[in-house]
């Protein structure tokens, strides 16, 4: 009941600014040249199409471009940008999901993220394992009989520090879009448009998460381990880093970045004991430049380290 009151209350305040949006607008009729010129200026879907033929060109065994989900939050269907997903060659049975977003900003209106160390309670990444309701086996208290658990999955977190995200590494807390204000000296800042994105991410992952369990019995393996990662793209040169030390004092000049991650810590939740309690907890956004993505897309694509850095399987434990 209360997530259908708070379902309502978004749709209402969704409505609301749509109507004061319209209400702002002018009466001059749209034509040809002003569509051309918001595709070139504006459209996030030439983004999406450099993203989505650079990850098909790459070893992703699935690769997908503007499909729908349920969003978790509002229960309305929702369009994602891109979603891709690559095994290991080793066995494979691990697999790699990306959610990935795509927001065409300009150089007039960048991304700024502040940055700190990372505190080391943020340095992990957790692992779903889906696998047979008979991987593991309990003992019937009845009968003295080692039975199957029925269980069909478990969340793993790493024990030691996240290869992905080691600790005092400088990781994301804040974000705006800063530019000038329009006939004025003034600067203005706003994050608006970038959260609606990277929230539809994170979204976006809540799914492909819940769907690790059918894809380990599509792919008939007897477990797979899954690593879910929401992403952002924005275009070259729209992304900016600001560092500061634990005291909150800036300690380096702004400068422009192609990959950084930010800290959510977002848990997702669904129903059903058999899903070894349906939880998985996304730690990072990653936030990269259209070049960062290639570069961090390639990487999965040939490097066998990584895979092997970032699973880390023999220092995983269970989080209940």
């Amino acid at each position: 009941m209360i997530r259908s009151l708070e379902t309502q209350q978004l749709n209402r305040l969704e409505s609301e600014l749509l109507r004061l949006e319209l209400e702002s607008m002018s009466e001059q009729k749209i034509g040809p040249d002003e569509i051309i010129k918001f595709l070139d200026d504006q459209s996030d879907f030439t983004l999406e199409m450099k993203v989505f033929s650079h990850t098909k060109s790459q070893r992703f065994q699935k690769v997908e471009h503007g499909g729908t989900y349920e969003d978790p939050a509002t229960q309305l269907p929702r369009q994602f940008d891109i979603r891709a997903q690559a095994y290991s060659d080793l066995g494979r049975n691990r697999c790699i999901k990306l959610a990935v977003e795509c927001k065409a900003l300009s150089e007039k209106f960048p991304l700024v993220i502040q940055r700190v160390p990372r505190l080391y309670n943020e340095s992990y990444h957790e692992i779903y394992h889906a696998h047979t309701e008979d991987y593991f086996r309990e003992i019937d208290l009845r009968t003295g009989i080692h039975e199957p658990s029925g269980r069909i999955a478990r969340r793993l977190r790493t024990q030691s520090e996240s290869m992905l995200y080691r600790s005092n590494e400088f990781v994301g807390k804040s974000s705006n879009q800063i530019g000038w204000k329009r006939n004025t000296n003034e600067l203005i800042a706003n994050d608006k448009e970038v959260y609606n994105k990277w929230a539809q991410a994170i979204a976006s992952a809540h799914e492909l998460i819940f769907e690790c369990r059918k894809d380990r019995s599509l792919r008939n393996k007897i477990e797979v381990y899954n690593i879910i990662l929401p992403i952002l793209v924005v275009p070259d040169n729209c992304l900016w880093i600001v560092d500061y030390d634990t005291e909150g004092t800036r300690i380096a000049d702004p400068t422009t970045c192609e990959h950084t991650s930010i800290y959510i810590g977002k848990q997702h939740k669904g129903s059903g004991v058999s899903l070894g309690g349906w939880q998985y907890t996304l730690s990072h956004l990653e936030v990269m430049t259209l070049s960062g993505y290639k570069d961090f897309t390639k990487k999965i694509a040939s490097n066998g380290d990584f895979w092997d850095d970032i699973f880390q399987i023999e220092s995983l434990s269970e989080i209940k």
